[in-house]
């Protein structure tokens, strides 16, 4: 009858076996450059760290399964040794996602609503020039329903589609002290109505003279001859719609402004 070998595990797998890296680690260094110094769990990154990559970014923070998941923060190391903060906040699988801070040049930075690294859902914006946005984000343009405030005082608060006003929105020059309301097509204020705010005399250059109300001069009239015409009319007609050129470079405007809005007085808001 032969005699059974004891098996003897190989050497690499010892070796393997005694190798893998859990708990914390003082320093790991990867073919790249980078270096990694905190918590390991079955040879990746899990738990807490600091990983400063060949490039000079440093995050510190939380690690799940290899990535950044998590709270944590992301800087830049300069060549002084000095850091530049680019994000502090939530980050999931690998990328800023959730409630955080991201800094950019000139002491410009956001806070807010963040997916996959861009500003998106609801959050705010200091500028360099003093200007200031509070509002929603879609892909990293203002898209929605905010607030910009500029440099000289003067605000906008309404609609936004792609970085640019569109939809109902009001302008307040508070320099001159009048209110512009009405609709924003990309940018381009196509339906609009002015009119003076409170304490006019109180802003920086007050319009010599307050802008006139406009009224019918017999409201009667026109409800009666409006009241007439409908009873007697069966079917409304369609409302005729013309095309309408631009010939300014920007573009083309859409003929639902003129017809279902331009046609009709804005009632006042306040």
């Amino acid at each position: 009858m032969p005699f059974l070998k004891p098996y003897k595990e190989p050497r690499s797998r010892i070796l393997e076996r005694t190798t893998r890296k859990n708990g914390l680690r003082h320093a790991i260094f990867n073919i790249k450059g980078d270096k990694y110094i905190g918590e390991w769990k079955n040879n990746v990154r899990h738990g807490k760290g600091s990983y400063l990559s060949k490039k000079k970014r440093l995050y510190e923070g939380d690690w799940v399964n290899g990535l950044k998941h998590g709270y944590g923060v992301l800087s830049q190391v300069l060549d002084d040794g000095t850091f530049v903060l680019l994000y502090e906040g939530d980050w999931v699988k690998g990328k800023p996602e959730g409630v955080g801070r991201k800094h950019y040049p000139r002491e410009e930075y956001y806070e807010g609503e963040v997916k996959a690294g861009k500003r998106h859902g609801h959050g705010r914006m200091w500028y360099a020039d003093g200007s200031f946005y509070d509002g929603f984000w879609v892909d990293d343009m203002k898209d929605g329903l905010g607030l910009y405030v500029a440099s000289n005082g003067n605000r906008y608060e309404g609609y936004w589609r792609a970085d640019r006003k569109h939809g109902y929105g009001e302008y307040y020059h508070l320099d001159s002290g009048q209110m512009q309301f009405g609709l924003w097509n990309q940018g381009i204020a196509v339906c609009t109505n002015m009119r003076d705010i409170m304490f006019r005399q109180a802003s920086q250059q007050p319009t010599p003279y307050p802008i006139p109300e406009v009224e019918l001069l017999d409201p009667e009239l026109v409800y009666e001859t409006e009241y007439n015409r409908i009873a007697t009319e069966q079917v409304e007609p369609e409302p005729e719609v013309v095309e309408v050129f631009s010939v300014s470079p920007g573009p083309s405007l859409s003929p639902w402004f003129y017809v279902d809005c331009c046609d009709r007085v804005f009632p006042p808001r306040y």
